[in-house]
């Protein structure tokens, strides 16, 4: 009689088991709750200055919805024809302009701009940038909006800011992909006295 009454217990557990099991792939597949973290530390914009050169975030008026840069998008399982992928679809990543977000990107380290490299080939001119921030602060993509200066310079300036790692941006403390207008001006003219 032991070994029925074990026998049951055994059978209860399995059957416990399988119940839970199936509840935690349910809440992974409908998509469970994420919780971010809020870190207590003031936004803003602050880059090493230098006599003759300025970066500026760039205002995004007008822009209203959230959007994904076409290498992004293309590089998506949505655009792939392979079988099966269509199943289950899977959102493309989204990035919001600065002037919606609660809490914008702030870089984590200084971005060197006024190297001497760049010194020997600019004199004047503007660089306008659009930085794709993902929701854990990388920078994924740097496209070159307007460039003024010669292309070895703005490339420079796109790995300089490809490689540079940002405090996510946030809306309502909730980590978010972001999309940074920035301007890079350099200035040769000498100061006046």
């Amino acid at each position: 009689m032991n070994s029925a009454s074990d026998l049951k217990r055994v059978f209860v557990a399995l059957v416990i088991s399988c119940l839970l099991h199936a509840a935690l792939a349910l809440m992974l597949f409908l998509g469970g709750s994420k919780s971010a973290s809020n870190p207590d530390v003031e936004g803003g914009q602050r880059l090493k200055p230098s006599r003759a050169l300025s970066v500026t975030l760039l205002s995004q008026k007008g822009t209203a919805d959230p959007v994904a840069p076409a290498s992004i998008k293309e590089a998506s399982p949505a655009g792939n024809d392979a079988k099966g992928l269509d199943l289950i679809p899977v959102p493309e990543p989204m990035y919001y302009p600065t002037n919606q977000l609660t809490k914008p990107p702030k870089p984590t380290a200084e971005v060197e701009l006024d190297t001497p490299e760049i010194r020997s080939i600019v004199a004047s001119g503007a660089i306008i940038l659009n930085l794709w921030i993902n929701e854990l602060g990388e920078v994924v993509l740097v496209d070159i909006e307007k460039s003024e200066v010669p292309e070895l310079a703005s490339g420079l300036a796109v790995k300089a800011f490809r490689h540079l790692r940002f405090e996510p941006g946030e809306i309502n403390g909730r980590h978010v992909g972001s999309l940074m207008k920035i301007e890079i001006t350099y200035d040769d003219r000498p100061a006046s006295p």
